[in-house]
């Protein structure tokens, strides 16, 4: 890219990544916003969280893609850019957090789960879990890895039931 192009536009680099991570963002979230009508608080907007993310009909992994080369590339060489996506990793961590504390407030996912921890684990495995797809789609299962991740949302959070 063109510095000056960024500079113009963007004001600086980190300006160019707030509005890059604000766009995946907020086309993520178009997705997730038009299912969530649809789901109960807690663990049911979670697991839809979930689908969201691994089961997109279109199979548009562009913005993924874009959003995991920035973030290979900020650990290994930007600290601004780390900044930048560290505080976009923290509003989706923030996010999936208010779906754990409504699960726990309405009884159906366990009190000692930590919502950010929680979050914090959730949002990893989906991360590294893409990266796997776009490493090798084809020794990739997606639909397998989909489910598999909704039984292990279920079976990681969910109250024990009383005897």
């Amino acid at each position: 890219y063109s510095r000056g192009l960024a500079t113009h536009h963007f004001g600086n680099k980190a300006g160019l990544l707030r509005a890059l991570a604000g766009f995946v963002n907020s086309t993520f979230m178009e997705l997730v916003q038009a299912r969530s009508p649809q789901w109960r608080p807690g663990m049911d907007a979670l697991k839809g969280f979930v689908s969201v993310y691994l089961a997109r009909p279109d199979g548009d992994w562009v913005n993924t893609r874009a959003l995991l080369a920035l973030m290979s590339e900020a650990v290994t060489q930007d600290s601004e850019t780390v900044q930048v996506l560290a505080e976009y990793n923290l509003s989706v961590q923030k996010h999936l957090a208010r779906y754990i504390r409504e699960g726990i407030d309405n009884g159906e996912m366990r009190a000692d789960v930590d919502p950010m921890t929680g979050a914090l684990l959730f949002l990893g495995t989906l991360r590294g879990m893409m990266l796997q797809v776009l490493l090798n789609p084809a020794g990739v299962d997606l639909e397998l890895v989909h489910s598999q991740m909704l039984a292990f949302v279920e079976n990681a959070l969910a109250c024990a039931p009383s005897a």
